[in-house]
């Protein structure tokens, strides 16, 4: 219940992140992407994506946009949002899977 506790309390703490300042992430090299209202830094995660060049899809082609459809789309396992909730649990850090959660998209 602590842990649960501590996180949620990161979580609530994390930064604002601006649609505008959201657009600025939009290359390879630096890759943020929002998925239902979180901001994500994917930069040294996408070339490791299990589904990166399939059908042509590549995650850095949608850098700095909102992809919560694409992502709902295509992802349809719990791994890829316990991914997600596990950057959650430590913003501004990489997580194992690569993934730093920046803040909430306003």
């Amino acid at each position: 219940a602590i842990q649960q506790s501590a996180a949620l309390l990161v979580r609530r703490m994390s930064k604002s992140v601006t649609r505008e300042e959201l657009k600025k992430h939009n290359t390879a090299a630096d890759c943020w992407i929002a998925v239902n209202g979180k901001v994500y830094d994917v930069s040294k995660f996408h070339p490791d994506h299990p589904g990166e060049g399939i059908n042509q899809q590549y995650i850095a082609k949608h850098a700095g946009k909102e992809v919560s459809d694409l992502f709902d789309k295509f992802h349809n396992t719990n791994e890829s949002f316990e991914m997600l909730e596990r950057a959650m649990d430590s913003p501004g850090v990489a997580t194992s899977d690569k993934i730093v959660f920046i803040g909430n998209l306003v």
